[in-house]
């Protein structure tokens, strides 16, 4: 049989994803295999019969995983969404938008412009807009339209529903105006919802920190270095340890949000966090919260027991300073929350250890009322210095 069905696409045996060509001496596969291979769970790429495609589709059907990627006539991606199984449909947990303000004919990620969206079932979107010309942009806003972000698992042959639902707007994206572009359609999709406020406000509203991993981890930088850090990234200082609250639960009996989101939305923010700390302090390690014994290894697991600690993973980042990515508490009860512990590298690496502690002097709880200290500190700190700079200047 053909390797083009009635709809115009074809099924590459193997793709390349930066030419957007189908490799090999029998490159696609025919109808019969194709469907075969699908209704087997087995991964599979859909594309266009046309040169370039436009448009591609990998399909894990088995994992109800399906990436939808859009690209110029330049083969550069221009936009790319991730849909995922959620209660029995496909749910969009991520679109990326990208911008080219140099043109598109400029070697791969240099000077582009991305928007990224996090899609949460339950109404609340995450939105980053990176730049090269400048700190990247967090927004949050709840209450955003889901419909359109839901579509049942597609049948063999049938993309188009899938496609519709994915396709990028009409925007300019690449030259001048591109990166005024991006952040204009930022601030629409934000628009499309309640945005929500940077500072901690009411702990039945939750709160999660206006930056991503990469502005958390500059603002490490700055502490460790004891200068002065991002003024929306609190810091709490718990004795020997600097505590920086990454997010919180919101109250499930009152806010509307789903305690299963609640949670991907922690491990999403884990997961960036964590990537960023192996860049600087290598791979991370699990940390033991149950080893006991003498030294400062064990009074810190001892610590983080008595602060609710359900996992922890550890870095030394050089030889004054560790790190511990520690999550407390429990989605199903209300209180799960995050944060990144900077710490002295003998209270996470054995071979660091020292002679343990008096009795209770490591201590790293925290609450919503010492969250909202430390933000107010920390605005007041980065509003008292972005003064001085100005008279500085005058």
């Amino acid at each position: 049989m053909t390797a083009v069905d009635r709809d115009g696409v074809r099924y590459p045996r193997s793709f390349e994803i930066y030419r957007l060509e189908a490799l090999g001496d029998d490159p696609y596969l025919t109808i019969d295999e194709a469907r075969a291979q699908y209704e087997q769970g087995r991964g599979l790429t859909v594309v266009p019969d046309e040169q370039p495609p436009g448009w591609s589709i990998h399909a894990s059907p088995k994992a109800y995983r399906f990436t939808v990627t859009f690209h110029s006539r330049a083969k550069k991606m221009i936009r790319k969404l991730s849909w995922e199984q959620v209660d029995g449909m496909l749910f969009c947990r991520r679109s990326i938008d990208r911008f080219y303000p140099a043109g598109e004919q400029q070697l791969p990620l240099v000077d582009v412009v991305t928007v990224t969206q996090d899609f949460s079932a339950d109404g609340l979107l995450n939105v980053t807009v990176s730049a090269p010309d400048s700190e990247d942009e967090f927004h949050q806003a709840e209450g955003i339209p889901t419909d359109g972000l839901r579509l049942p698992v597609p049948v063999f042959g049938e993309w188009h529903p899938l496609l519709e639902a994915s396709r990028p707007a009409e925007l300019e994206r690449a030259g001048a105006e591109a990166i005024t572009s991006a952040r204009e359609y930022a601030a629409h999709v934000v628009a499309t919802g309640d945005p929500r406020g940077t500072a901690p406000t009411e702990a039945r509203s939750g709160w999660r920190i206006p930056a991503d991993a990469e502005q958390v981890l500059r603002s490490v930088d700055a502490i460790v270095a004891n200068e002065s850090a991002n003024g929306d990234v609190p810091v709490i200082v718990r004795g020997g340890a600097r505590i920086v609250p990454l997010a919180m639960q919101a109250d499930p009996t009152t806010s509307g949000l789903d305690p299963r989101e609640e949670r991907h939305r922690m491990e999403l923010l884990a997961a960036s966090i964590r990537d960023a700390c192996d860049q600087r302090g290598g791979q991370s390690i699990r940390f033991d919260l149950e080893q006991v014994g003498d030294g400062t290894v064990a009074a810190y697991a001892a610590a983080l027991r008595a602060a609710g600690a359900a996992q922890a993973h550890w870095w030394v980042f050089d030889s004054a300073h560790g790190a511990a990515l520690v999550r407390t508490g429990s989605a199903d009860d209300g209180d799960l929350a995050l944060a990144l512990h900077l710490v002295p590298p003998g209270w996470v690496y054995r071979r660091r250890s020292q002679s343990a502690p008096a009795t209770g002097e490591i201590d790293v709880r925290w609450t919503w009322s010492d969250l909202v200290a430390a933000a107010e500190r920390r605005r007041a700190t980065a509003g008292a210095a972005e003064q001085n700079e100005k008279d500085s200047q005058s």
